[in-house]
């Protein structure tokens, strides 16, 4: 559970760093767009083409894009401090190890894939006995029933060899006592008579106990299948939402290179390219965000599980029905 929490934890920690590094690279490419929108609008405002509004406009989206880059700096410095605590590094060994010194660039090798293996349509239920609540919850269960079975074998009669044969007689005549050998054996199997009330009321609560571990059981497994059922749902609607903004964005880049075809031809203003750029790049910086969601989704979808649908060559940790059945 412990071994599961910290590579949950890792995964999360490098996803969010990678969409807060291009987020950051793109909203200052939105800054430098905007500054020189700013320049074009006050020129314009100066000849009296636009009015004071749309300059204003133009000057608030630039600050407050400026605005964004300290918040998105801190969210960076955060980040990378709680990854080195949880994988227990200095934040300067992480930037050797993990090649943080590369992410601020754009759509690279290390950012997460996330229409890569996708989730099999059908999921086996056992799956679910590699989650640690499920698996302890199952065998708790299976102990109960054992003590169950180990109080109705009091119920039997208890015979020790030495009683039986009467081998507790101090003369070698009494070996051969056939009185003896028959008191001994109707004591054996008359015991459980008469404290026949406890052994039942003892059989009575082991039954009770296995039936509320039964309860337990199911509570615990009703809950975790709801887990896994929120989340696949999750990453279900994640990717959906990554396949509109991939949409938009392409749009956007259409846009983009039909505003700088009427500029280039002199049909177009260049305030309108810089407008689609502007669209082009939150764009972008939606469709990142989304990236993480989805692999955020992933992942979830991985720890409600308890692990992954995939068997890895030698893995211990997943447990069948029926191999807990065998033993």
């Amino acid at each position: 559970m412990v071994q599961l929490g910290v590579l949950g934890e890792t995964i999360s920690a490098y996803f969010e760093l990678v969409d807060l590094h291009r987020r950051l690279r793109l909203t200052e490419e939105i800054v430098d767009v905007l500054t020189e929108r700013e320049g074009l609008s006050a020129t314009r405002y100066d000849r009296g083409l636009i009015g004071s509004f749309e300059l204003y406009a133009v000057r608030q989206d630039r600050q407050a894009a400026e605005a964004s880059l300290p918040q998105l700096r801190s969210q960076i410095g955060e980040v990378r401090r709680r990854l080195a605590l949880v994988t227990g590094r200095h934040q300067d060994q992480l930037v050797t190890v993990m090649g943080l010194d590369e992410l601020p660039g754009g759509t690279d090798s290390r950012s997460p894939n996330v229409l890569a293996y996708p989730v099999p349509a059908g999921i086996p239920s056992d799956l679910l006995l590699q989650r640690p609540d499920v698996r302890a919850s199952a065998l708790r269960m299976e102990a109960s029933r054992f003590r169950v079975g180990a109080r109705k074998a009091e119920l039997l009669p208890s015979i020790s060899l030495s009683g039986t044969l009467g081998l507790q007689s101090s003369t070698a005549d009494g070996l051969f006592d056939l009185s003896q050998w028959f008191s001994n054996l109707a004591a054996g199997l008359t015991a459980p008579l008469f404290q026949g009330g406890r052994l039942r009321a003892n059989l009575d609560a082991a039954e009770a106990r296995y039936a509320q571990q039964v309860a337990s059981h199911g509570r615990i497994v009703l809950a975790a299948v709801g887990e896994v059922e929120a989340a696949l749902l999750r990453h279900r609607e994640e990717l959906r939402r990554y396949e509109t903004l991939t949409a938009q964005l392409m749009e956007a880049e259409s846009s983009v290179a039909l505003q700088a075809e009427r500029y280039q031809a002199g049909v177009g203003a260049y305030t309108d390219y810089l407008d689609a750029l502007r669209v082009q790049l939150n764009t972008q910086s939606t469709l990142s965000a989304s990236v993480r969601d989805v692999a955020l989704a992933r992942l979830g979808l991985h720890r409600a599980l308890g692990g992954s649908w995939a068997p890895l060559p030698g893995d211990l940790t997943r447990l069948s029905s029926s191999e807990m059945d065998d033993r």
